[in-house]
């Protein structure tokens, strides 16, 4: 047992159970119940406990970003939670992957966070769990369930089954993937910002379909004329006269070249200059003092024009699908922490949940295909129910976090497909380079986003074998059991399994050590040397080296019982058949 015993304590000035329901070996659940005696503002609530250090190397968490390591008792690495923000759970393990403590909360919604932090005098680890981190509603009561899990099994296979628990103990269904989500899709973001063209973007459309993307996001710039970012013309939702003109024929036009349709909207905001603003005024959940604001869901007229809009959308354009974004923004302030009779729901994080739990409804009611999009870090479990496709937050060029992020959002996601946020390179570089953008984030959907058209014949070849290959073992890319190694490293390489493929890849020159049953295995380099290392040891047959412009450069034969380098080029693959 990693934890040291009797060492759990509580700090609060309310009354409260803390009660063991534990019964299962090595998972320790510990039920709390607090009691305000009356309907109050709750101030924070603590738990601390000592975890021992012997077998802890790093820890992880789904926001943790580029904090990684153990940190100081007296400035934690902290996992912050909310139901539109993160997901409750911290991991600490050792340098071998396996799991030495996980502390996971039943409770998804409520505003919580979980630290972690060495004791200089002991070398104990101190963990501390914080409820009402953020301004909540008032209540009278609250009620969740602790998890300890200190079993000596890798995180990743602890993650899978804290994403279980949350699903059975939160009673939320599974959110269905229509087949297009797993396709490679256009973004216009990176590409054409705020300058959106109809007319390039249709031609845009038809070069990407042939390359094998089958859905356009067209981001931030439909709504207004005004191309100097920010949100103040936000909230009417009509399609800019100039730049769209007749959003119907556009999407028309689009779906011609068998692309679909997606369609970007910042869920809560409201700006200034829109017709929305005095419309909302005095239901917003910050002060009116700025250019923007963010709508308060815990009115029902906002819920319901929300709600409206996109049901206006699909009827009357024909879109496909809807890219939510900002809906991380929805928290309480002090301009917005008294409850009123206009509203009909207390708690913010209850007026999220109907507010999404309306759109995918009456979504579903005319198109059940429906395609959503949310962004890191609003990708928790209540958060995977509303929305089935989950991209890595922005990162342009960025490959390192690029990979980081999705393959943490990998870890965590139980139904939704995870997308890369969109890809963006530079023209004059080599093919192998501008690969490096994808090769980093094959466990999820690649967005791409660069002008089609403008881009060498080399870094066509590219794309197109790289789309081509994502879309031929998508099944076991997006499907498959994955496995990831070092993620204090930012991943030093994964590889998912579905029957008997296997797709891997390095990133910093890693042994893949095949497993038994395998008939067909394909590594990929995504790291910095030409070479990769590939123990056999459960597998013999034939191999074909390709480059990343999916030509075959070398063929051979694969002795079982080996361990051998093969001189595979930066960006490039091996693919071993039994």
């Amino acid at each position: 047992m990693s934890l040291y015993e009797n060492t759990i304590k509580i700090y609060t000035q309310y009354d409260y159970e803390l009660c063991d329901i534990s019964n299962e070996a090595n998972i320790k659940l510990l039920k709390l119940r607090l009691d305000f005696k009356e309907k109050i503002n709750p101030e924070p609530v603590v738990i601390k406990f000592y975890v021992k250090s012997e077998n802890v190397f790093a820890q992880w968490s789904p926001t943790a970003e580029y904090i990684r390591n153990i940190r100081f008792d007296w400035s934690k690495a902290e996992c912050k939670s909310s139901a539109a923000f993160g997901a409750p759970v911290q991991c600490l393990y050792g340098a071998d992957g396996i799991n030495s403590m996980t502390c996971a909360i039943a409770d998804f919604k409520t505003p919580v966070s979980i630290k972690c932090g060495v004791c200089e005098e002991n070398a104990a680890i101190e963990m501390d769990i914080e409820f009402f981190t953020c301004m909540t509603a008032k209540r009278s009561s609250y009620e969740t369930i602790i998890r300890l899990d200190m079993r000596n099994i890798r995180i990743y296979d602890i993650m899978r089954d804290v994403s279980g628990w949350w699903r059975k103990s939160g009673n939320l269904p599974d959110m269905s993937v229509p087949d297009i989500a797993k396709h490679p899709m256009y973004s216009t973001w990176y590409s054409y910002h705020q300058d959106i063209d109809t007319e390039a973007v249709v031609a845009e459309c038809k070069k990407a379909y042939e390359l094998g993307m089958r859905a356009v996001i067209v981001d931030d710039g439909w709504q207004t004329d005004n191309s100097e970012r920010g949100y103040a013309y936000c909230g009417d939702w009509k399609p800019a006269i100039k730049r769209i003109g007749d959003m119907k024929a556009f999407v028309d036009a689009v779906h011609s070249t068998g692309m679909k349709f997606i369609l970007w909207y910042s869920v809560p905001f409201v700006g200034k200059y829109s017709e929305a603003w005095n419309k909302f005024k005095g239901k917003f959940l910050d002060s009116a003092d700025n250019d923007y604001c963010v709508l308060d869901p815990r009115y029902r007229e906002v819920r319901d024009y929300l709600t409206g809009i996109y049901e206006n959308a699909v009827r009357e354009w024909g879109i496909d699908g809807f890219k939510l974004d900002f809906i991380d923004s929805l928290r309480m302030t002090e301009s917005s922490n008294e409850y009123n009779s206009e509203m009909d729901t207390e708690q913010l994080e209850d007026a999220i949940e109907k507010l999404l739990g309306d759109i995918l409804k009456r979504l579903r009611a005319i198109k059940p295909d429906i395609l959503i999009e949310f962004r890191q870090n609003y990708i928790g479990p209540l958060m995977q129910t509303y929305g089935n496709m989950l991209r890595a937050s922005d990162c342009p060029y960025d490959a390192l976090t690029n990979r980081m992020r999705t393959l943490d959002l990998r870890m965590m996601s139980g139904c939704g497909v995870v997308h890369s946020d969109m890809l963006m390179w530079d023209m004059s570089g080599s093919a192998e380079n501008a690969a490096r953008q994808i090769t980093n984030v094959l466990f999820s959907v690649p967005q791409i986003s660069v002008k089609l058209n403008d881009i060498p014949a080399e870094h066509m070849e590219m794309l197109k074998f790289y789309l081509s290959f994502c879309d031929r073992y998508c099944d076991v890319l997006l499907e498959g059991s994955l496995h990831v190694y070092q993620p204090e490293m930012l991943y030093s390489m994964a590889y998912a399994q579905k029957g008997n493929r296997a797709v891997a890849v390095d990133f910093s020159g890693v042994v893949w050590n095949i497993e038994s049953g395998i008939d067909e295995a394909v590594y990929v380099n995504a790291a910095q040397k030409d070479a990769l290392y590939i123990n056999a040891e459960n597998i013999d047959g034939t191999y074909d080296i390709l480059n990343c412009r999916g030509k075959i450069i070398e063929k051979g034969t694969l002795l079982r019982n080996t361990l051998k380098k093969f001189n595979v080029p930066v960006s490039g693959m091996i693919i071993i058949r039994r």
